[in-house]
């Protein structure tokens, strides 16, 4: 639900999901709780984090994989 929300906030509601208010708002209206949003705006600006976008990349491009969504 909460990837549903976010998805519709960058396309359909021209939302910049960069901002952490913005994410903030998108998990609350998917029924996150204010500690479960400060964990996953904390965890989503961590190196672990950052190396696994970076290696999930590096493979889906291995694979042809371009564009978004």
């Amino acid at each position: 639900h909460l990837l549903d929300l976010t998805v519709r906030r960058i396309w359909s509601e021209d939302k910049d999901i960069t901002e952490p208010a913005s994410l903030s708002e998108a998990a609350k209206r998917a029924g996150l709780t204010d500690g479960e949003i400060q964990e996953v705006l904390k965890l989503s600006t961590s190196q672990e984090i950052k190396d696994k976008l970076k290696n999930t990349t590096e493979a889906a491009l291995k694979y042809g994989a371009f564009g978004f969504p």
